[in-house]
């Protein structure tokens, strides 16, 4: 939680705030960077986004292995769009190599 993160705030402020999952998702842009078989959980409690913006900086790939995550023929942004009600969402910040987001 946002205490083990005291010291990292302490050298970093004004720059950082540690906070809750609850608390950062209330932000007015919210960035989601979560290995992506753990988005459903991590994203489950929240509430709906209500026309907020929300970065989709996530790789559907399969940790530890990197294969490919199984969308059945959807786009990732879109199997995130639907963890995030209400959300106006932005993809961003990928890290793969052009080829392998090609049919993405």
């Amino acid at each position: 939680g946002p205490a083990s993160l005291a010291v990292l705030e302490t050298e970093l402020k004004p720059f950082i705030k540690a906070g809750t999952l609850e608390e950062a998702a209330s932000a007015d842009i919210v960035l989601v960077a979560v290995n992506w078989s753990k988005l459903p959980k991590a994203l489950a409690t929240l509430p709906d986004f209500g026309g907020r913006i929300v970065i989709d900086a996530n790789n559907p790939i399969e940790a530890p292995l990197f294969r490919p995550a199984e969308l059945n023929g959807r786009l990732s942004t879109e199997v995130f769009a639907d963890l995030v009600p209400g959300a106006r969402v932005v993809k961003a910040f990928n890290h793969l190599q052009p080829h392998l987001l090609s049919g993405d």
